[in-house]
Formats: C-alpha cells, sequence, structure tokens
C-alpha cells in the first residue's frame, strides 16, 4: 500500500481500493468514485498503429526541433501533424 500512496497510483484490484488509504482519504474518494461512474471508450482496432504512427511522428518532431530550434515550431508540426490527423 505504501507505494500506491508514494507514487499517486492506484490499485488494479478493487478489493485494495476498499482498505486504507484509499477508503479513508477523501482525495481517493473522488477518484474512486469517478471510476466507478465512467465508461470505457469503445474498441478500436487498429489502435496499435495510430499509436505506432503518432509515435514516430512525435520522435520526428522532437529530433527536427533539435536539429533546428530557431525554426518555426507551428509550421513544422502543423505540416506533420495535420495530414497525419486526416489519415
Amino acid at each position: 500500500m505504501n507505494f500506491y500512496h508514494q507514487s499517486g497510483l492506484l490499485p488494479a484490484r478493487r478489493d485494495l481500493l476498499a482498505q486504507p488509504p484509499f477508503a479513508t482519504e477523501p482525495h481517493y474518494q473522488k477518484i474512486i468514485e469517478a471510476l466507478e461512474a465512467g465508461r470505457t471508450h469503445s474498441r478500436i482496432a487498429i489502435w496499435g498503429l495510430v499509436e505506432d504512427r503518432l509515435v514516430t511522428t512525435l520522435a520526428f518532431l522532437w529530433n527536427e526541433v533539435r536539429a533546428n530550434p530557431t525554426q518555426d515550431i507551428a509550421a513544422l508540426v502543423e505540416s506533420h501533424m495535420a495530414p497525419l490527423a486526416q489519415r
């Protein structure tokens, strides 16, 4: 339990959420209420491909910015992210 408290993470098991500090601290109570009332997103079949292309594009952008930090970063991002978003 100490790990979760120090890291700010919640345990994956519901039974642990009923134990202190999660059951006794108001901060955790609000988070747990939101988790119980929330809904999951529907499954996206090709999400792995989307993430892969996003990671590749973001890595490329960081490399470009590091290589030339004085360039128009907004234009650089727009020129690579807009086509990616359309695909």
